[in-house]
Formats: structure tokens, C-alpha cells, sequence
């Protein structure tokens, strides 16, 4: 693993080749982003492509032949090509042996980091270098320190917010319902909402995680994304949250002996014609 670092006046940001994946973010010598302490979680902001969450029984098929796929899809575990200069970093990876052994597609894809004062912008490119309409989902999932105190969401939120429901077995319910914010906008944050692994909600366009008891916060702004998760580690007492931004779901749940899900088929995920660019862009602000 190589790493490279990004900064300005306010900001630095440590990257991983690995997966492109921030490790750290710190302003005023204070660290933001969760330092990957296995006892909890050994990750920090991993990308997920081409897949998020779990398939049903880790596969999936295309053109009559199934394929295994880890949770989250590869893209955080491959070794990426990299460019870092001052305030910008760019991490590009393409279509290899070992992925398509799990997704038959060829692709182009990169992950980009600016900074804007205070603000760290990354947008994910995906280019269909294939010959024929390539099928994906995205997402990311950074985690994030709890500030000082009684630690909160604040949720801005373009129609009402609804749940996204999981199955017994993490895989989605293919159900949803209301979801009560308090004052119509907070999430006061406890371990214990997390028992039941996350919190997967529409509607929402941009969160803040904050707390009335400390001047630093994070903002997390995401125009793409259809839903956004939020995720600890279940039955701890970890001193992170994980705010995910996604494009599309884990895969529906299904009685067993089910035929695993068809990539072209899967529900939320993106279609890309051959020689088209797709882009995903979040922004964190950090104060």
C-alpha cells in the first residue's frame, strides 16, 4: 500500500492506493475520519462498486453463467493507479482478470478528491469501455469520529423520509415506511439504533453530524444519491458513524433456492451504453 497526501490551508487528507480509500482527515490537528481499528471496523471510506451491500448468498448471474461476489463489490480491496499534486488526487482503476472473475464487464473507472477551504469534494467516473450496456451500483461509505456529547444528525431532506426495510437476513425487505425525524429533523445518535444493522432512508439530500456540545461538525452533501446510510457496528459501543451515500440497494431478499439475481436486473442499478460516462459526486465540509 502506498499513500499520498492531499492539503490546503484548512485541510489535510491522507489516501490509500487500496481502493482509493481516505484514511485520514484532519483540520486544526484533529482527526475526522474513523482510524480502522478492527476492534470495531478495519475500514474508513471504502468505495462500492460494482455492487452495494450484499447479493443473496453472494452471487449473481449474467448471460447464463452465475458469478461470486464479496459484499460491497471490489473496487476498496484493488490496488488503483495514482495521481496526487497539492490540493487533488485522482485514483483510476480498470477491468482486470481478477474482477471479471466476479463481474464480466469492461470498464474504466476513477475516484477523485479536491479541496475547496474547508471542503472535500469526490466525484467517482465510470466509463463503459465494453462493447455492449454495462449494469453497476455505487456507493460510499465513510466513517466518521462522533464529536463531543450527545451526538446528532441533522437531516435536510427534499420529501419525506422513509426506511428502507432489511430482511432477518441483512437483505433488503423490499418494503418501506415513514421515517419520524425529531422536530422534523434530527437523529439523536445511540448505539442502540444500530442493533439491527442501518439506517436506510429516502428522501434525503444532505445531513450533518453534529452534536450541541462541540464546534466540530461534518456535512455531508450527496445530489446523486438515492438513499443514504447510516451504520455502526452492531452490539458496540463504537465511537464512529458511518454516513453512506448510495445509488442503489443491497439485493432483495428471496425464499432460498431462488435463482440469483440477473445483473441487468437488479434493482437501482446504473445502465451505461457503451462509450458513456457516469458520475457520482458527495462533498464533505468539515468545520
Amino acid at each position: 500500500m502506498s499513500t499520498y497526501t492531499i492539503n490546503n490551508d484548512i485541510l489535510s487528507v491522507t489516501l490509500s492506493d487500496i481502493g482509493g480509500e481516505p484514511i485520514s482527515v484532519k483540520k486544526d490537528g484533529h482527526e475526522y475520519l474513523w482510524h480502522r481499528d478492527p476492534a470495531y471496523w478495519k475500514s474508513s471510506a471504502p468505495l462500492l462498486f460494482p455492487t452495494v451491500g450484499r447479493l443473496r448468498g453472494g452471487e449473481w448471474s449474467h448471460g447464463g453463467k452465475t458469478y461470486q461476489m464479496g459484499n460491497h463489490g471490489f473496487a476498496r480491496h484493488q490496488q488503483m493507479s495514482a495521481v496526487a499534486m497539492c490540493d487533488f488526487a485522482e485514483f483510476s482503476l480498470k477491468d482486470n482478470e481478477e474482477t471479471r472473475e466476479s463481474y464480466p464487464f469492461a470498464f474504466a473507472l476513477r475516484r477523485r478528491f479536491k479541496l475547496a477551504k474547508n471542503a472535500l469534494i469526490e466525484t467517482i467516473t465510470v466509463t463503459n469501455t465494453d462493447d455492449c450496456d454495462i449494469f453497476f451500483g455505487m456507493g460510499l461509505h465513510p466513517g466518521f469520529m462522533l464529536p463531543e456529547g450527545a451526538a446528532r444528525l441533522s437531516v435536510d431532506c427534499y420529501e419525506e423520509p422513509r426506511r428502507q426495510l432489511l430482511s432477518p437476513r441483512f437483505l433488503m425487505a423490499d418494503e418501506s415506511e415513514p421515517y419520524v425525524l425529531r422536530d422534523g429533523k434530527y437523529i439523536d445518535l445511540d448505539n442502540s439504533l444500530f442493533d439491527d444493522d442501518a439506517i436506510i432512508l429516502s428522501g434525503v439530500r444532505e445531513v450533518t453530524l453534529e452534536s450541541p456540545d462541540s464546534e466540530r461538525s461534518v456535512k455531508v452533501s450527496f445530489p446523486d444519491a438515492k438513499y443514504v446510510g447510516f451504520w455502526q457496528p452492531m452490539h458496540t459501543d463504537a465511537p464512529f458513524l458511518c454516513i453512506e451515500p448510495w445509488q442503489s440497494l443491497p439485493a432483495s431478499d428471496a425464499p432460498d433456492g431462488s435463482p440469483a439475481d440477473e445483473i441487468s436486473g437488479r434493482k437501482g442499478f446504473i445502465r451505461l451504453e457503451h462509450g458513456k460516462s457516469y458520475n457520482f459526486t458527495c462533498t464533505f465540509i468539515f468545520n
